[in-house]
């Protein structure tokens, strides 16, 4: 299944109190919000899942240029993220509220504010493992990840994942996180990344 827009408008929005969203072989592409979510929004689904679908070229003026979550627990695997854009945060995508887990997926050539795959605000434990974040950028921190909780703390996870010349234009080229409690690198290669304060 292939989607896109021809005029400016968000391509999905599933919003469901108590509901479940599953997205399997779905190419999104060529989508522009000026709302939240250029690509996806998922919104109050108890969980939902991404599986080996690819979002491509997708824009938001605001949060999550491929995908904005808000109150929701996803699970994504086996996906590709590229040339997104957010003018504000997660190019790839923007966590509002929720839980997420990212496996065996690729994320290239995205670019917001903060996070320029991934934005985390929100307390929540997290994981990414056996993925690749290849030439993403943040004008301002976490050039592939960026994680602010704010008031609260947790864990992050990462495994088997290679970040590789990422850019920031001031913290943290690959990873920027504020507040985490404790956070586990396992099989972790970081190549290439540069910000101005590292």
């Amino acid at each position: 299944l292939q989607i896109t827009s021809r005029a400016s408008g968000r391509c999905i929005k599933l919003e469901s109190t108590g509901g479940i969203a599953h997205l399997d072989n779905v190419r999104v592409y060529n989508c522009d919000n000026g709302a939240d979510g250029g690509g996806l929004r998922l919104h109050n689904n108890t969980s939902g899942t991404v599986t080996n679908s690819q979002f491509e070229s997708n824009h938001s003026n605001v949060d999550g240029g491929h995908i904005d979550m808000d109150g929701i627990s996803l699970v994504v695997t086996g996906s590709d993220f590229t040339d997104g854009t957010a003018d504000g945060d997660g190019a790839a995508i923007n966590v509002s509220r929720g839980t997420l887990e990212v496996h065996d997926s690729t994320f290239t050539n995205n670019a917001a504010t903060f996070g320029g795959a991934i934005n985390h605000g929100v307390t929540s434990s997290w994981q990414v493992t056996g993925s690749t974040f290849t030439s993403n950028s943040a004008s301002t921190s976490g050039g592939a990840i960026h994680y602010d909780p704010g008031n609260g703390t947790t864990d992050l996870d990462i495994s088997d994942t290679s970040f590789i010349n990422n850019t920031a234009g001031t913290n943290g080229g690959a990873v920027y996180l504020e507040a985490v409690d404790d956070i586990t690198l396992r099989d972790v290669i970081l190549w290439g990344n540069e910000a101005d304060n590292g």
